[in-house]
């Protein structure tokens, strides 16, 4: 009977570890960070399996959200990565995310602080964080078709899913890959002389081969053709919208890649792609996006009724998407009318001293008004001088006009290079 009773003991040892890890989630939910990772480290000391490994995660994010990067990493990355693939593919997300935050934090430490190999992760340098950052990201790359297996809905333990647009990262390989390409472009420093070829990215296919020591736009680049090519629950918009990602990778981030030899040339077959992806893609998301980007494109170029057209065409189809109400707002600026007046000094009789600098305008009504600078200057300043009207206001300048009739009164019209163009007109009357 004795040895029954022992071995019931421990079997039910484990329980009171269950229960702190429930009740850190109770307090985790309600944002109570703090008392959660006192309930949580509970849970580590007394539990095993799947039990820990949620502990441990919520314990480190816990951290995390406390701002305490470095006890997040002390805690996570001694931990020997779990063999299940989903569960190895989480703690990856967590290793990355925690490594790129400390860098922010903690990464421009001075030399003296920095000890290299040493066990302390605070007094590790910054090569050998983005080192490992790196290797944790090449990682991910094996376990791709287990994560794009995964339903982001159903990672509601390891992802704040609250008031997010699930469509945007379908699955857990989506919201790796969207950090991983994240790091890679804005973050990561490629090696001198490695960057490629700007123009390899303007096509409907790539063909980069994605390696952990290429190039960080090679490797960005491959990362999405991979994500564009993937199966996968409800990712038809997600994989879409990757190869729009990819194609803008030059003109998004020029840093990364080396210049286009005829960047005007580069943007009309970008467009060209673009409005080719309009047609063929399968979800109106994608297709409002492709037809925005190709309207940017043209836009940068010059070419501003080819992109009000394009916005148009966008507005009309897929107006109610994101980039079709972000047309709606490219357009309205594009055909924005403008109007602002220079003046220079001169003798009488005045010739030429005014400019219109005006934009979707044909026409500019002019009234001239004869004025006496202490008839303007604000009180308590110098009288008779012509500077301190820089300082009239509006209000000041009405009530003037309301009791003056105009000296001269005339038509310019204006003729722009081009439609939706900025023109520099002289106002021609003489004072």
């Amino acid at each position: 009977m004795k040895n029954l009773l022992i071995a019931l003991s421990l079997f039910v040892a484990p329980a009171p570890a269950f229960a702190d890890l429930a009740k850190g989630d109770e307090l985790f939910e309600k944002r109570l960070y703090q008392e959660a990772l006192k309930e949580y480290e509970g849970a580590i000391a007394g539990s095993s399996g799947e039990e820990r490994w949620k502990a441990v995660y919520r314990a480190a994010e816990s951290q995390a959200l406390l701002f305490r990067y470095a006890e997040a990493a002390q805690r996570v990355f001694p931990e020997k990565l779990p063999s299940d693939p989903a569960w190895r593919g989480r703690f990856l997300i967590l290793r990355t995310e925690l490594a790129r935050e400390f860098l922010k934090q903690y990464g421009w430490a001075s030399p003296e602080d920095e000890e290299e190999g040493a066990k302390d992760l605070t007094k590790r340098t910054r090569e050998e964080w983005e080192k490992d950052l790196r290797y944790d990201y090449h990682q991910l790359w094996a376990l791709r078709k287990t994560l794009v297996a995964l339903p982001i809905r159903g990672e509601g333990y390891f992802v704040d899913l609250k008031d997010s647009d699930a469509s945007a990262t379908p699955t857990l390989w989506d919201l790796a890959a969207l950090r991983w390409t994240g790091y890679l472009l804005g973050e990561m420093t490629s090696k001198p002389g490695t960057n490629p070829p700007a123009l390899s990215f303007v096509a409907p296919d790539y063909q980069g081969v994605y390696a952990a020591d290429a190039a960080a736009a090679v490797q960005a680049g491959a990362i999405f053709e991979e994500t564009a090519r993937m199966g996968g629950e409800d990712r038809q918009a997600v994989r879409e919208a990757a190869k729009i990602d990819r194609l803008m990778i030059p003109f998004r981030h020029a840093d990364n890649v080396t210049a286009f030899e005829d960047l005007s040339a580069a943007r009309k077959a970008a467009v060209s792609v673009l409005r080719g992806w309009m047609a063929s893609f399968a979800t109106d998301s994608a297709k409002a996006e492709a037809g925005y980007e190709g309207a940017g494109l043209l836009r940068a170029e010059g070419l501003l009724a080819d992109a009000v057209a394009l916005c148009r065409i966008v507005e009309q189809n897929w107006g109610d998407e994101r980039s079709g109400k972000a047309c709606a707002k490219m357009r309205a600026q594009i055909e924005l009318p403008e109007l602002a007046v220079t003046g220079r000094f001169g003798p009488p009789p005045g010739k030429d001293i005014l400019t219109l600098s005006s934009r979707n305008l044909n026409k500019v009504y002019a009234r001239l008004y004869r004025v006496e600078p202490e008839e303007l200057t604000p009180r308590g300043r110098r009288e008779n001088d012509w500077s301190e009207l820089r300082g009239v206001d509006e209000e000041q300048v009405k009530s003037f006009l309301a009791s003056r009739k105009p000296t001269a009164t005339f038509t310019v019209e204006i003729k722009p290079p081009a439609p939706y163009q900025h023109a520099q007109t002289p106002a021609t009357r003489r004072c």
